[in-house]
């Protein structure tokens, strides 16, 4: 895992926590060439506007044991972990 490419770890983490507890997406960070965004269906109750989450996207999840499975997996590329309805077709 020490010189993996964010694509190495992106395809990894992909294929161990995509479909399990609401993660219904991977991908790369639009915005840091440094992160993956992994993209969570809210749990029931919870709020997903933004602007309704004052910590931010990522605090709704921080104690959650998944999310540092996630990290560990990743490392040491970055994780986001947002809070998203999954899309719907």
């Amino acid at each position: 895992m020490g010189s993996d490419t964010i694509l190495d770890a992106k395809q990894r983490v992909s294929r161990r926590f995509l479909g399990q507890a609401g993660i219904h997406g991977i991908g790369l960070h639009p915005d840091a060439s440094d992160t993956i965004s992994a993209y969570r269906s809210p749990r029931p109750g919870q709020r997903t506007s933004e602007a309704d989450q004052m910590d931010g996207p990522e605090a709704a999840f921080d104690d959650d044991p998944l999310v540092e499975e996630l990290r560990r997996e990743a490392h040491p590329i970055k994780i986001e972990v947002h809070d998203d309805d999954a899309p719907e077709i």
